[in-house]
């Protein structure tokens, strides 16, 4: 006898219930609501599911639903069990993958009845969707395969039904995010559309009336304005026809591939050869070259040493290197860089259709000139050949104007130091790359400069700076810096001191340099103030402030003095 609840249940009735049971087309038990879910009954179907007999289950002990499933399988299914008990549902139902007798892992699909008010028991029932689960595997799998072809060849699929004149993207990659996935009425829509001039909507006209004639294949070339602000784009558009059968209407297998680049490679590849005649102006060379076979295939010089250079070899890398053996050895590097055959492919590689680069020559004089190389990179849309246009132009006297305007940029007028702006950044610079160096920032006010403004001139006294300046300039190393601010106050930045010791030495050696009598009435002196990086700041304005600090202590101890920094 068996149990129902409360209710005992007869032999027969048992053996009817097993029977119903073990005829049903899918596993059924019945659970207890604990924690390893425990069978407490079930037929043939279940075990079979799982690869067991009732008999081996008995005897391997397989008797709660724990022992079959993965713990992370479980723990979703005791969640998703634990949320419909506590929101009183009668049934839910959940995909769930199992691991059988034999190793082997399927997909069930299982329905949980749960009857109120709960008992504790629970009816479940289990379908095998294993196959049906790796159907849509491969059928997704199948998709993505698709889609990544046609993401590699970088062109739209899409499916022509010559029935009902639905054109459909199954995988949403369209030529435009405003094209819909699904278009009705095609032609006449796309037609009726801003996408095409009147000349393009009828070459698309006689594209799907090809389609609709029953040829198997074809192509055509159309511009689509895809937006109002772009130039037309190009695409090429071919089908292959898929006829209809039994199962589904005729339809027509459309690629869209964007071929604008090619397109207009082709057009500026025309206009530059138009051009190129006027390109060769006022330049020193002019050459074409083959980079893909290291070719010169045309070099056109007005000087003849330039010339035979060229005549030596016919190889664009040999060139090169013969070349450049006359540029200025600091410029050399940065100019192989850019225009050697590797550097030249890499840059297209990269997307740079144009390479300019400037540096010094030198001459057979002996003279040093500024050169400018430009190169227009272009790939042959035929051959798939890079070509390279270089010419190269003799910019010696644009150039040096260029230098001299930098230069004063950075100088200050009358002394030539560095201007308060350079000073500044180069200091800036310095602390950024070298933080933890100890530097020394030294402020210096020439003492009583007013006086000597007002009683000698401001002739006079623009006189006294320059021999200040001189003298700092002869008192500093290659790494250190010297600028003026303004007026009278000038800083010196000295890099990596090693003492404070040898630090303050070098100091009155600077300010006896600096002191000068220049007649019985006046001797010129100046008061420094140091602060010491990074202990008295980090950055040119907290330098600045503490070092002013300094030079306002040195002032007031009197002319001709320097004071160090202290915090208190």
């Amino acid at each position: 006898m068996v149990t129902d609840g409360c209710n005992k249940i007869s032999s027969a009735e048992e053996a009817q219930l097993n029977g119903f049971m073990n005829a049903a087309p899918c596993g059924l038990c019945q659970l207890a609501y604990d924690p390893d879910l425990t069978i407490l009954s079930a037929n043939n179907l279940f075990y079979t599911m799982f690869h067991y007999t009732p008999a081996q289950a008995a005897a391997e002990k397989f008797s709660n639903l724990r022992s079959v499933l993965k713990p992370d399988t479980f723990q979703s299914l005791q969640n998703a069990l634990s949320q419909a008990k506590a929101e009183n549902l009668s049934f839910f139902e959940m995909k769930i993958d199992a691991v059988c007798r034999n190793g082997q892992t399927k997909f069930l699909l299982t329905r949980c009845s749960l009857q109120q008010p709960f008992d504790g028991h629970m009816l479940w029932g289990f379908f095998d969707i294993t196959k049906q689960q790796k159907l849509l595997g491969q059928l997704y799998l199948g998709k993505k395969l698709c889609l990544a072809a046609s993401q590699q060849r970088e062109f739209s699929l899409s499916c022509y039904n010559l029935h009902t004149h639905t054109l459909v993207f199954p995988y949403g990659q369209k030529i435009s995010q405003q094209i819909p996935n699904v278009l009705h009425q095609v032609p006449e829509r796309i037609s009726a559309s801003k996408l095409l001039t009147d000349s393009n909507k009828k070459i698309l006209n006689e594209f799907f009336a090809s389609i609709s004639t029953g040829e198997l294949a074809g192509s055509c070339v159309i511009a689509i304005q895809l937006s109002q602000a772009e130039t037309p784009s190009w695409f090429e558009l071919k089908y292959t026809l898929a006829p209809a059968s039994a199962y589904t209407d005729a339809h027509a297998i459309i690629t869209c591939q964007n071929i604008t680049e090619q397109h207009e490679k082709e057009i500026t590849y025309e206009q530059y050869r138009q051009c190129c005649e006027e390109m060769q102006k006022g330049h020193l060379i002019y050459f074409e070259c083959d980079l893909m076979n290291n070719r010169i295939v045309r070099f056109e010089c007005q000087n003849s040493s330039l010339q035979a250079l060229a005549s030596r070899s016919p190889y664009y890398s040999e060139f090169c290197k013969n070349f450049s053996n006359s540029i200025y050895l600091e410029d050399r590097s940065q100019y192989l860089n850019c225009f050697s055959r590797g550097a030249l492919i890499k840059s297209y590689q990269n997307g740079h259709s144009h390479v300019t680069a400037e540096y010094r020559y030198t001459s057979k004089s002996g003279k040093l000139i500024w050169y400018s190389s430009h190169a227009q990179l272009i790939e042959d849309s035929y051959s798939k050949s890079l070509k390279a246009f270089i010419r190269v132009a003799d910019i010696n006297s644009q150039k040096q104007y260029l230098l001299k305007l930098k230069k004063n940029a950075r100088q200050d007028p009358l002394t030539n130091l560095l201007n308060r702006r350079a000073l500044i950044k180069n200091i800036q610079q310095t602390l950024r790359y070298s933080p933890y160096n100890q530097h020394a920032f030294i402020m210096i006010d020439v003492d009583h400069f007013k006086y000597i403004n007002d009683s000698f001139g401001h002739q006079f006294g623009d006189h006294v700076l320059r021999n200040i300046s001189t003298v700092l300039q002869r008192n500093i190393g290659s790494k250190d810096i010297c600028g003026r601010l303004g007026g009278d106050e000038f800083v010196i930045f000295l890099h990596s001191i090693s003492s404070i010791k040898s630090l303050a030495n070098h100091i009155a050696r600077l300010s006896s340099c600096i002191l000068q009598r220049y007649n019985k009435d006046l001797t010129v002196s100046v008061c420094m103030g140091i602060a010491i990086a990074p202990k008295d700041g980090r950055n040119f304005n907290e330098l600045y402030k503490t070092a002013d600090t300094a030079l306002y202590q040195a002032k007031h101890n009197g002319p001709n003095h320097y004071a160090f920094y202290h915090s208190n």
